[in-house]
């Protein structure tokens, strides 16, 4: 096609050589022989409004030139206004010997739908020769330049391209004024002024031909935009490689919106202000060397080095500062809104082409002083990576730090190699070997993986460190050292499933998991299998370093809002898979029991959760626990049993959690609740708590259960234990409640019995409203009866879970008369003293009988209900009525 126009421009330049030379006769009667010729060699239709010469000084002038192509549906091919060449010297001497001026000139190009040019009329295409398949193309001759240009001046003033593209797009070109000229022997200027979609450009420069005969020349080049300025100079050698040659390149760029509109881009990247520099040398390839890229503040130097045949490329670059989070927000793509969900399936899996990775070769340094990314520095980064069979990058960064948590790593180096499983690959792609390295810390990744789908990985990994402190402190977690790290595991996914086998040990500790997990099929359950086995484990190392039990303290609670959640349990997760975990424990310190065995082996099938009769064998005694939940219905169901037979409940936990020792006894929790919130399964709690232990020891006379502010508030006002003692011998703790819709009431079955008095109370736990009310009292205990007279005053313990508030008996209502103290109603909260007085009274011990029994006195003796040294009541006062026992 080129060839065709290029034909068509010859006869036009021809059939003007031939006006010319006829400038000597009239050249109006050349116009027929212009206008016959152009039809007969070209298909073209040439006319003239005038065409005369002019002998001083030597010119041919034409006006209202046309040029059509009668095959076209838009013949017009070329208009111009006027035209002006001069001849101002003899052509057969050396030098500068014509010039040329015109205006208002108008080209038309277009393209129809088959990609045909409107130029190349049936003629020309008629004429068009294909040579040979089998001919090779000649070697390019070399080029050599004039010694000199041969005109004086060519301008060209309001000159217009107007391009049709064939699918319908449309381009016009304003050209104001084109000026060339010869400044001086073998060297010439060059201005343009240039309008394209509202954009004004001004291109600007000089051209020395420096070795005509070699082909070479030196230029200098600006164009000029409000938006974009570009500069280059150098020498050009105008060999078939252009070897020898040397570019000198300058880029400066404020806005980058503007010309990405006129390129037709429909959205392009806010850049800040930004610049480019370069210097290229051909010789035996290409180097670009003095480069700089500059984003803002973002900064990249170096060198590029590529091959004549392009097959390898070498880059030395080099930073002092890159943000990458800032070089995203640049290149990031706006958000999509899109206003209905997205539906559509996954995108199934693509073959993996390699053919990328070995052409060209390629071998990339960059060193970077300053890296900030996602919150992370890095300094001192090296990176050195190359392509060919396969991709490797080695790197190393001296630190990197945190910047919200400080937390710091040092000399961290890594090597990763990847090899191509096959020229195009599916499933697995490639082979991967990752490892890292960090003050003794090693993590050694290898196998097969698929980098863009998910059957076909599999990996071995395996991690080490010398000291686990380092890690803890990476983790921000404060545990203390607890020994060596060693981390083995085999990751595998298939189509159908992963499966995931590893062992992890800690100083003397064991942990071993396996895990094998089957994708749902038609919508049915997927299968979760999967064994835990935990040996010679204590947590022991999770307690803080260097940080004594006194120096801890702990985040306030908020005392105005509700405790149990509304937010909805994530319960619909027990309807995506189904299977079991076996768990099994060996020798573990929990840091407040220590666990000889257990089995559990939580179940989960359509939707309901099973732990069924699974044991926990500890050194103080043995817990048996059974669970159920189902997740089926719009309110999940939850049913849970659990039975605690001990021998020592010190070493079950209240010794470290309260400084309790020894206790006999057993704990029996059978609870139901349904709901789909915390705040729901609480309000619909139903069930019974049995607590009876015997032969517990208490360090000093304080009672520290849980370190909980309002039980040790309570006790302080009860304070039953006057002497300082190092231990409190407590005979008898029981604890009986019954629930209901959230509310467990205790009706006179709460005791704490020691020698030498009881505490004895009442009351209820609201869980749906989160309240309680209590109402407890120590009375001095002699024999087997009481001594009225040392009755300690009546608590009073209310309020919410988020603000409990304990109160002293007011005005001593308890002890000044019982008779009156029988039934005592005192801040809406009811305390029946009566089954107080009988549970202190009862010889034996609130321990006694069966586990869920509360033993009692028969009846209160008359002398409690009528003392004869308190006098009488006051007329005012209610009677109350003795109770029948």
């Amino acid at each position: 096609m080129l060839k065709k126009l290029l034909l068509s421009v010859s006869v036009l330049l021809l059939l003007i050589i031939i006006g010319i030379t006829a400038i000597v006769i009239q050249p109006q009667l050349l116009q027929g022989a212009i206008a016959t010729g152009g039809q007969r060699f070209a298909g073209l239709d040439i006319t003239f409004e005038s065409l005369s010469s002019h002998r001083s000084p030597l010119r041919l002038e034409l006006k209202g030139l046309e040029l059509r192509n009668p095959d076209w549906p838009e013949p017009t091919l070329l208009r111009l206004d006027s035209l002006s060449l001069k001849l101002i010297a003899s052509p057969f001497d050396d030098g500068a010997f014509w010039s040329l001026h015109s205006e208002g000139l108008t080209v038309n190009l277009e393209h129809n739908r088959e990609g045909e040019l409107n130029w190349l009329t049936s003629k020309l295409r008629g004429n068009g020769e294909t040579p040979p398949p089998d001919t090779e193309p000649s070697a390019p001759a070399p080029v050599q330049l004039p010694g000199d240009f041969n005109f004086q001046e060519i301008v060209l003033l309001d000159s217009h391209i107007h391009i049709l593209r064939a699918d319908g797009e449309r381009y016009h070109i304003d050209l104001p004024e084109v000026r060339g000229e010869r400044s001086e022997t073998a060297n010439g200027h060059l201005s343009l002024e240039l309008a394209y979609a509202q954009h004004h450009f001004l291109v600007s420069g000089d051209i020395v031909l420096f070795d005509p005969s070699a082909g070479v020349l030196d230029y200098q080049l600006a164009i000029e935009h409000e938006d974009a300025q570009l500069k280059s100079q150098g020498r050009l050698s105008l060999s078939p490689n252009l070897s020898g040659s040397r570019i000198d390149l300058s880029l400066a760029l404020q806005r980058l919106e503007a010309l990405a509109t006129m390129a037709g881009l429909e959205q392009a990247p806010a850049l800040p202000e930004s610049r480019l520099a370069t210097t290229l040398v051909i010789d035996n390839g290409y180097q670009l060397s003095d480069t700089t890229l500059a984003l803002g503040d973002n900064t990249l130097s170096g060198t590029l080095t590529i091959a004549t045949d392009f097959s390898q490329v070498d880059a030395t670059l080099s930073s002092p500062a890159l943000n990458v989070d800032a070089l995203q927000e640049i290149f990031a793509p706006a958000p999509q809104e899109s206003t209905q969900a997205d539906t559509t399936a996954e995108p199934a899996e693509t073959a993996m082409d390699w053919q990328w990775l070995s052409k060209p070769e390629m071998k990339a340094t960059l060193a970077v002083e300053r890296l900030l990314a996602s919150g992370w520095q890095l300094d001192a980064l090296k990176v050195t990576a190359t392509t060919g069979e396969q991709l490797s990058a080695d790197f190393s960064i001296a630190t990197v730090s945190e910047a919200a948590s400080q937390r710091q790593l040092n000399d961290l180096t890594g090597e990763l190699r990847l090899t191509p499983l096959a020229p195009q690959s599916e499933g697995a792609d490639a082979r991967l070997k990752l490892a890292l390295s960090e003050r003794g810390v090693n993590i050694d990744i290898e196998g097969d993986v698929n980098l863009n789908g998910k059957a076909g990985n599999a990996l071995k990994i395996r991690a080490q460190a010398p000291q686990s402190a380092h890690l803890w402190a990476l983790a921000q977690l404060p545990w203390q050292e607890a020994g060596a790290l060693e981390l083995t595991g085999e990751f595998a996914s298939e189509a159908q499933g992963y499966t995931v086998n590893s062992s992890a040990s800690l100083g003397e500790q064991q942990a071993d998991v396996t895990l094998e997990y089957k994708t749902p099929e038609a919508l049915e359950y997927g299968h979760l299998d999967g064994q835990l086995t935990l040996k010679n484990l204590s947590m022991a190392f999770t307690s803080p370093a260097n940080e004594s039990a006194s120096t801890q303290t702990s985040t306030p609670r908020p005392r105005s809002k509700k405790l149990l959640s509304k937010d909805p349990i994530a319960f619909d997760a027990l309807h995506k898979f189904e299977g079991q975990l076996n768990i099994d424990l060996q020798d573990v310190d929990t840091g407040y029991t220590y666990i000889k065995r257990a089995s559990l082996a939580p179940s989960v099938k359509k939707g309901v959760l099973t732990l069924s009769d699974s044991r926990i064998l500890t050194n103080g005694g043995e817990a048996q626990l059974s669970a159920r939940l189902d997740a089926n219905g719009e309110r999940p169901q939850l049913r849970s049993e659990i039975r605690v037979d001990g021998s020592d409940y010190g070493k079950l936990g209240l010794e470290k959690a309260a400084g309790i020792r020894g206790g006999t006894g057993d704990i029996r929790l059978n609870l139901r609740a349904s709901g789909n919130s915390p705040a729901d399964l609480a309000a619909s709690l139903n069930g019974q708590v049995d607590i009876k232990i015997t032969d517990l020891e208490a360090k000093g006379n304080a009672l520290n259960l849980i370190g909980s502010d309002v039980l040790t508030e309570t006790f302080n006002k009860l304070n039953p234990f006057r002497e300082k003692r190092s231990t409190t011998q407590i005979e008898c703790l029981a604890v009986h409640f019954k629930g209901n819709d959230g509310k467990f009431i205790s009706n006179d079955g709460i005791a704490l019995e020691t020698e030498a008095s009881k505490i004895i109370g009442t009351g209820h736990i609201d869980f749906a409203n989160e309240e309680l009310r209590f109402g407890i009292s120590p009375i001095a205990r002699k024999g087997v009866g009481i001594n009225v007279g040392a009755a300690a005053g009546l608590v009073r313990l209310g309020g919410s879970f988020s603000k409990p508030r304990v109160e002293a008996d007011p005005g001593g209502m308890f002890t000044s008369g019982l008779s009156t103290g029988a039934a005592i109603y005192t801040g809406g909260l009811s305390l029946v003293a009566q089954g107080l007085m009988k549970r202190a009274l009862y010889s034996g011990s609130a321990c006694d009988g069966a586990l869920e029994e509360i033993p009692s006195a028969d009846e209160l003796p008359p002398e409690l209900l009528q003392p004869a040294d308190n006098p009488a009541a006051p007329a005012s006062t209610e009677q109350v009525t003795q109770p029948k026992t």
